[in-house]
């Protein structure tokens, strides 16, 4: 979407000479292949779209068409928006494809000219060179012309189709688990709607193969009626394209498997490491990884099969037609057949493409019908951005029962008798899955009510764990579409207690969340909700457990200034985790929730603190938990001082060699390698033989059988050489995906968390997805091609040089210009993809968010506002696409250039000085050359593919070797007696180069003494914990028994020490997989935990299903959960890392005992600031004073 006001692009003030030798594309790529550039400077030299390619039409005309309501078929639709650069794209595919076979058709006679004329050259010889040499450059300016309307209409339509998928995306009403499928529309779906444009291509093709069929049948007579074999083999082409993308079906959905373990992986990876599920989540993935690799032998099988076609059908069938021709007795001409060659190269290309097209029509089509639903709703009016404030009102509830969306027979609330009046304070108070979250979801709408009445304010703010932020600014997400106003906006960051977190970030509130930062801890989330909350003015705010998440200082003033005081006349709803006893003075109502109903409701000062108490600690006694949250954000930015300099980053980096090198050993062994590279040489000199023996052979005395079988062995020999290579490179291919795949895992699953927090989430899951799927799916086709192009390229420069050496100068210049092109467009080819997938990117995670907090969007009618957001995104995507396709017609052009002209110096050297060699060499260059030299295309696309291959092998190869930052010594100690309790002799330990967290603590505790760690927060309590579990490096001695912890072997370390974190998990797979992820406890067993934990009532079997995104589990109930995967691993020690904060009252203190009970022989170390689980400990370690102290 471009801005009507933007100043012109460089493409349209420039002048006709320049458009045509595309200098306007000068000032970008010089500043890319700069190596001292950083990208964001190139960034800021990307070129701008022209107002030419219709953008701002053709969304004017599709919005009017879709009001008018016209019933018209949307492939119709898109053409009628576009028929002039649909016509004139037409029109010059014609014209380039005429130039293409003009070619051929002249060939002979300037073949004739040069061998006949050689001892006297004569002017029409040159006349003939000159007229080919014209339309030849013709032919490069028409083709380039071509290529620009093609992606002008490619982009044109993807990208306003992309832009009409959002702003429907706006008016439905989606869901989370739909966001996956609708970023597989705009990535994947809506990119196939280049179809429609290859249809024009399709239509040319097929002309060309008429075309084709006609100039055989001219050079070969009734031999080269045998062309028609290439139409008879397309049939079987065009089956196995079929086969190839049922496949490719069945392959996606296989590779979607494993990427759905893998990131669930990603995302848990921290409590994974801490609660042994390493092995687990490895065996998962390892499942699907080889689910997939199945499908890709068979799909390898069947590339094998259409790359043998595609290299082995011209040459074969030319030998064939012309073998064919020699028997039948047929006059050959050896002029004639060497153009016949041209021509069947022409004729492979066209079929190609005509098979090509018809795949790509049809899988456009396809995607037609799948965004149909999208992109051609009616109108909607959009309620707009909300210029006024709403008056509060009543909410009223009476016998209102609700259940899950879409599933009436899920009852979440039952009988729910509620009135609050404007203003109040509301306070929801209950036991762990009593439903106090769903009270909050159902006032808010995200319940659908099934019986009863409700009338509640219908446009509130809300602080809960689902509530959205958005992949834009800090501050835009607290103002959204409200005007800025900077007194009461910083007002609002200093109530909810902001201003620090600002200060220490970069960017400040200009950081984009999930881009600029990698995490946010949880009570910054919820501080900045709040934010928001109070910007927006509304009148009704719900909160859930907002407190939980704030240290305890912090948690005071947010109270009392925002929540108590700023929000006085504000409807204020509340589900408490605490007694504080301000709050609950200044309550109006406080509700009791029980199994899904309203237990009871006292009024202001009617409160009974006895029954409160079951199950809220008082507030004198607990500080709340997000000390670990904000210590690990800390150390991450510690760790991000530690990241290398460009100079040892360029040490560390692997050069692209070496990279290639691993790759091809991986394929397979030395000598199979030698075999391949031996193969490929092999194959150009069959090449080069068939049509050196037309004219040593053939013609009219030649003797007819003898040529024949020469021919038909040439073919045998070329189909055995081409099944050998590409079988090679194909099932090697597999087989090395499958190395690497394995290694990149064993190497993320090696990483500490402390690293894998450096690591960006989604670039190691890009890692998994995008570059496995380039090595996967295409390494293989990048490998042979560009071999293939290179080998044609050096064996035409090898007969052009024999054949005159006053040639050797040309070629030099050539040569010495070829390797400019190709390192350029490696270099360009590599930033303008990583520019054109940066740009995608925000879009891509706008449209998630929005398609995710759809309702959210809808309920606070924010369409105008993301609409405006979204335009800007796109624009920069259609820029980074435009800039990508200008660049490298750029290079297609000149390489073009100065192949023709390197190819027209050597006709008119061979016309000025004649020829007195053997004629046959002319015979064989000229041909071979002329063929090589026309594939140019195919070769800078090859080596644009290639470079993306080799930057996904980097990628995977790149990714930090270690394994945990302290490694187990190699050999595991023949006596390991770890039941000696726990002793730790002068521990310390930093980040970075940063002053030591802990120095020199140290420690004894007996087998059956308990320890509770407590201290401020940066005071070290958390990386005590990673000291234990050896997840960074320290100093000093820990030893486990008498075994040094630095002793223990990773697998058995983790089964010995596990955590109990803080944030509580539950995977994706069957609950017993949850619970019992090695697969070493009975039913019974597990059956007997669930029922020590009050859970046997909530499960239904040990096989069902666990979706965290259905709610299947309140947070409280999770952490019981993961309890009793301790109870069912028994370690040696267990690390509670303040694991119980939403479990209360007389249910924590069963909990504890319970611990003692089910674990007798297990040492426990805690986290806690609730001095109500003091009675488990025996000892407090103060980690201010490094004091251990007994209190019992």
């Amino acid at each position: 979407m471009t801005n009507p006001n933007q100043s012109r692009s460089l493409e349209e003030i420039s002048n006709p000479i320049q458009r045509i030798f595309f200098t306007w594309t000068r000032s970008f790529t010089k500043q890319a292949i700069r190596k001292d550039q950083p990208l964001s400077t190139i960034q800021e030299s990307i070129l701008t779209i022209p107002s030419t390619y219709g953008i701002g039409r053709f969304q004017e005309e599709s919005a009017s068409v879709r009001r008018s309501k016209k019933v018209m078929p949307l492939v119709i639709h898109i053409v009628c928006q576009l028929k002039s650069s649909f016509l004139a794209y037409a029109l010059l595919s014609f014209l380039t494809l005429a130039l293409q076979f003009s070619i051929p058709y002249l060939f002979p006679d300037i073949l004739r000219a040069i061998i006949n004329d050689s001892s006297q050259p004569h002017g029409a010889t040159l006349g003939a060179i000159f007229l080919f040499v014209a339309i030849q450059m013709v032919k490069v300016i028409s083709n380039s012309q071509f290529l620009h309307f093609r992606w002008k209409l490619i982009i044109s339509t993807e990208f306003n189709y992309r832009n009409i998928l959002f702003k429907n995306i706006l008016r439905k009403k989606e869901s989370a688990q739909r966001a996956g499928q609708l970023i597989d529309l705009y990535g994947n779906q809506i990119s196939w709607f280049r179809g429609i444009v290859w249809f024009i291509d399709g239509i040319s093709s097929a002309l060309g193969i008429l075309f084709g069929v006609a100039l055989l049948v001219m050079y070969l007579g009734a031999g080269g009626l045998m062309g028609c074999i290439l139409l008879f083999a397309a049939p079987m082409f065009s089956r196995l394209l079929h086969e190839l993308n049922r496949v490719d079906t069945e392959l996606s959905r296989a590779n979607s498997k494993r990427l759905f373990e893998i990131n669930d992986y990603l995302n848990k990876y921290r409590e994974a490491k801490q609660m042994n599920f390493t092995n687990y989540f490895i065996r998962k993935i390892n499942k699907a990884r080889s689910r997939q690799s199945e499908f890709l032998h068979k799909k390898s099988k069947i590339q094998i099969l259409l790359t043998l076609i595609n290299y082995s059908l011209v040459p074969l069938t030319a030998m064939i037609c012309i073998g064919f021709s020699s028997l039948m007795g047929y006059p050959l001409s050896v002029e004639k057949t060497m153009a016949s060659f041209i021509v069947f190269g022409l004729l492979d290309r066209c079929i190609n493409d005509f098979l090509v097209s018809i795949n790509t029509v049809r899988q456009g089509l396809k995607a037609a019908s799948l965004v149909k639903e999208y992109v051609s709703l009616d109108e909607e009016e959009w309620e707009g951005s909300r210029g006024t404030v709403e008056k509060a009102g009543t909410i009223s509830l009476k016998k209102a029962t609700y259940s899950r969306p879409n599933d009436p027979g899920q009852i979440l609330l039952t009988d729910i008798d509620l009135t609050v009046n404007p203003g109040q304070l509301v306070i929801i108070v209950g036991e762990t899955g009593s439903g106090k979250t769903n009270l909050l979801r159902a006032i808010a709408g995200y319940l659908e009510r099934v019986q009863g009445e409700e009338s509640a304010e219908l446009r509130c703010e809300e602080v809960m764990d689902h509530s959205p932020l958005f992949p834009v600014s800090i501050r835009d997400n607290i103002i959204l579409d409200r005007p800025y106003e900077e007194a009461r906006y910083r007002q609002i960051i200093h109530l909810c207690e902001l201003s620090k977190d600002l200060e220490q970030w970069t960017n400040g509130d200009s950081t984009v969340i999930n881009t600029d930062m990698v995490n946010l801890s949880g009570g910054q989330k919820k501080r900045i909700l709040l934010a928001r909350a109070a910007y927006q003015n509304a009148k009704t705010v719900l909160l859930d457990q907002i407190l939980n998440s704030l240290d305890a200082k912090v948690r005071k003033r947010v109270l009392k200034n925002l929540i108590l005081d700023y929000w006085n006349d504000t409807t204020r709803i509340m589900v408490a985790a605490t007694m504080d006893q301000e709050l609950f003075e200044r309550a109006d109502q406080v509700i009791v929730m029980k199994q899904g109903r309203i237990n009871d409701i006292f009024q202001k000062n009617a409160f009974d603190y006895n029954t409160l108490r079951d199950f809220l600690p008082d507030e004198k006694v607990i500080q709340m938990n997000n000390e670990s949250i904000t210590k690990a954000l800390s150390e991450e930015q510690s760790l991000k001082r530690e990241e290398p300099g460009p100079e040892e980053q360029e040490k560390i980096k692997q050069s692209s060699l070496r990279v290639l090198k691993h790759y091809f050993l991986a394929l397979g062994s030395r000598p199979l390698l030698i075999l391949f590279i031996a193969l490929f040489i092999l194959a150009q000199v069959i090449d080069a033989a068939s049509i050196y023996i037309v004219p040593r052979f053939g013609g009219n005395t030649a003797n007819p059988m003898l040529f024949a079988s020469i021919y038909f062995g040439i073919a045998l020999l070329l189909v055995i050489t081409n099944v050998v290579r590409i079988s090679i490179i194909y099932l090697g291919n597999v087989k090395a995906g499958e190395a690497l795949h394995q290694q990149l895992l064993q190497r993320v699953s090696k990483l500490s968390f402390l690293q894998f927090s450096k690591q960006q989430n989604g670039a190691l899951s890009a890692r998994f997805s995008n570059d496995m799927k380039v090595i996967d799916m295409d390494m293989s086709g990048y490998t042979s091609n560009l071999l293939e192009s290179f080998f044609k390229i050096i064996a035409a420069a090898i007969l052009i040089a024999y054949s005159d050496f006053y040639m050797v100068l040309v070629l030099g210049v050539f040569l010495i210009f070829f390797n400019k092109i190709q390192k350029e467009v490696r270099i360009t080819g590599k930033i303008t993809s990583r520019l054109a997938n940066e740009a995608h990117e925000p879009c891509l995670a706008i449209l998630k968010s929005v398609a995710a907090d759809s309702n959210y969007v809808r309920k606070q009618s924010l369409q105008t506002y993301f609409t405006n957001i979204w335009e800007g995104k796109i624009t920069d995507a259609l820029n980074a696409e435009y800039t990508r396709q200008s660049v490298n017609r750029l290079y297609l052009f000149w390489i073009e250039v100065a192949g023709y002209f390197t190819f027209s110096v050597f006709l008119i050297l061979m016309s000025l000085r004649g020829f007195s060699g053997d004629s046959v060499i002319i015979y064989v260059t000229l041909t071979y050359t002329l063929t090589a030299f026309s594939n140019f295309e195919v070769l800078l696309r090859d080596l644009r593919h290639m470079e993306i291959g080799t930057n996904s092998l980097e990628r995977i190869l790149g990714l930090e070797r270690g394994k945990s930052p302290v490694s187990a010594m190699e050999a595991t100690p023949s006596v390991m007696d770890t039941a000696g309790g726990l002793t730790i002799r002068n521990l310390s330990a930093k980040y970075s180069d940063s002053i030591p967290v802990i120095s020199g603590l140290t420690l004894k505790l007996e087998p059956t003494e308990n320890l509770l760690v407590k201290g401020r927060t940066g005071s070290g309590k958390s990386t005590l914990f990673y000291c234990l579990t050896r997840f960074m490096e320290y100093e000093g001695e820990i030893l486990l028994g008498d075994t040094n912890v630095k002793s223990i072997p990773d697998h058995l370390l983790m089964k010995k020490i596990v955590t109990l974190p803080q944030r509580p998990v539950l995977y994706h797979g069957t609950l017993r997989d949850n619970l019992d992820p090695e697969q070493q406890c009975t039913d019974q067993e597990i059956w007997s935990v669930l029922e020590k934990l009050n859970l046997r009532g909530r499960v239904s079997s040990l096989q069902q299903e666990i979706d965290e995104d259905q709610g299947s589990f309140s947070q409280g109930e999770k952490q019981l959960l993961n309890l009793g995967r301790c109870l069912l691993l028994k370690p040696e020690l267990l690390l509670i890392d303040e694991a119980t904060t939403d479990i209360y009252g007389a249910q924590e203190s069963d909990l504890y005992r319970l611990i003692s009970r089910e674990l007798p022989n297990t040492m426990v170390i805690g986290i806690s600031h609730k001095e109500t689980q003091s009675s488990f400990y025996h000892n407090i370690l103060d980690m201010e004073e490094m004091k251990l102290q007994k209190i019992r």
